[in-house]
């Protein structure tokens, strides 16, 4: 099921947003109409950056793990390349099948997504329609 943490199409450049499981947070901003961007960050560092463009149909482009707050905590971030309610996540901890956890994909504006799970996962999947994803999810590196 699919949720909109920001309403709205982005105007000019937003403030850094706080997620609803710290430490991730995401900024949204656009130079022009054609290309909006969404950054992705964990405690203040700068994680990933994700542009809305039609060159690039990749749904899945980023995931990172940390530990805060003595917690085990996964991000993954992608562009919605059609509708955001046909968008399912799933975090796992090694082979896919076993331990798996379905994410709540979170919409940012109208041209992304993040997911996030509470737990120590290994990689991610990302699927819509029938396409899947895959990526690993190494630490986020924040100072």
């Amino acid at each position: 099921m699919a949720t909109s943490a920001f309403g709205g199409p982005a105007c000019g450049e937003q403030g850094r947003r706080e997620l609803p499981a710290a430490p991730w947070s995401v900024r949204v901003s656009r130079a022009n109409a054609a290309r909006p961007a969404m950054e992705v960050y964990a405690a203040g560092t700068l994680l990933g950056v994700v542009v809305a463009t039609p060159l690039s149909p990749g749904l899945l482009s980023g995931a990172r793990r940390t530990v805060w707050a003595g917690q085990h905590r996964a991000i993954a971030w992608g562009r919605v390349v059609g509708s955001r309610s046909g968008i399912a996540v799933r975090f796992s901890r090694g082979r896919p099948g076993r331990a798996e956890h379905a994410a709540e994909v979170i919409g940012v504006a109208e041209w992304f997504w993040v997911a996030l799970a509470d737990g120590r996962f290994a990689a991610v999947t990302a699927t819509y329609q029938g396409i899947a994803e895959k990526l690993r999810v190494p630490p986020a590196r924040t100072s």
